[in-house]
């Protein structure tokens, strides 16, 4: 257990860091250096351009075939979380009486959590020679979800989306460099190592442009009326908490390596993912609500994801 603070103090160490990035994004539209257009430019940048090229950089330099058929039992876990954790938040949200507009993004923002942004930099820290496989193979699922369940409810009354416009979410960058990447390390294709440091050089700056963005929304979100309400600790208290803690015995009596299971138990424990407000307002829902929970929940984490990793002693 002491071993387990100890991880816990060093992610806190970088949560606090992601918080003081996202005090840097509010005081940038603060003083008015980033406005609401920009703002989704921004963000398009650092999850089509910045983010697949974190990932795919990273699978070159940190996975082989041995190492991501050793992780594959991080699927198989991830898609049962994803069965509990969908079935949980609507329990949630119809608890709290929340309509449509708000349920479908209090859901939205409660399932699926940062993968990559916060999920791969932990995991990278925690687990330097596994965290970056369980990490692949848990987001490989979580965006099936996200591209199937997650778009019909984003557009709520609207209807789910058509075929045509489901492929084009699974064909999104973040996708299509995990599968290139993968396919490469599963084939045993060698990568020229001046593209994958091009690619990692550029890659750096997905995180800390995401949480500039993401404080910046918090500026043009109504959070005081988030703060005030149930639903920011409700939702905390039962995905970022409770039920990464109640998973933890569950998984560690599993036959899988203790890694996988203390992984799939941080990677619970994250906060919401910045695409959700993004999503929700694009769908034509509550996007300031969205935004507001969303935010308000990551800076919550600065105390939740130690919290978790200390209680269950990574």
């Amino acid at each position: 257990m002491a071993g387990g603070w100890v991880v816990a103090a060093t992610i806190l160490g970088r949560m606090v860091t992601f918080a003081a990035m996202l005090a840097i994004g509010a005081f940038c539209a603060w003083r008015g250096m980033v406005d609401r257009a920009c703002l989704r430019t921004m963000i398009a940048v650092s999850t089509r351009v910045f983010l697949p090229a974190m990932v795919f950089s990273t699978i070159c330099e940190r996975m082989d075939r041995a190492l991501l058929l050793a992780q594959l039992p991080m699927a198989a876990l991830a898609a049962a979380f994803y069965g509990v954790v969908v079935w949980l938040v609507r329990v949630l949200a119809d608890r709290l009486r929340l309509d449509a507009e708000r349920s479908a993004a209090f859901r939205l923002t409660f399932i699926f959590g940062n993968t990559g942004f916060i999920g791969l930099p932990i995991l990278m820290t925690v687990f330097p020679g596994t965290g970056v496989a369980n990490l692949v193979l848990f987001m490989l699922v979580d965006q099936v979800v996200f591209w199937t369940y997650g778009a019909s409810l984003a557009c709520g009354e609207k209807g789910a989306p058509d075929w045509l416009t489901r492929l084009k979410g699974f064909l999104n960058p973040n996708i299509v460099a995990i599968l290139i990447a993968l396919g490469c390390v599963a084939a045993d294709v060698p990568f020229c190592g001046a593209a994958v440091d091009f690619l990692a050089t550029i890659g750096a700056a997905a995180t800390p442009l995401c949480m500039v963005c993401l404080g910046a929304m918090c500026f043009f979100s109504d959070i005081v009326h988030v703060l005030r309400g149930r639903e920011l600790y409700v939702g905390a208290a039962a995905k970022m908490v409770a039920l990464p803690l109640l998973a933890a015995p569950l998984l560690g009596a599993l036959p899988v390596a203790p890694d996988v299971a203390a992984s799939m138990v941080l990677m619970i424990a994250m906060p919401p993912t910045v695409l959700v407000p993004l999503t929700v307002e694009t769908n034509g829902g509550d996007g300031p609500y969205a935004t507001a929970l969303s935010v308000t929940a990551v800076a919550l984490a600065v105390f939740t994801l130690p919290l978790v990793a200390g209680l269950i002693g990574v």
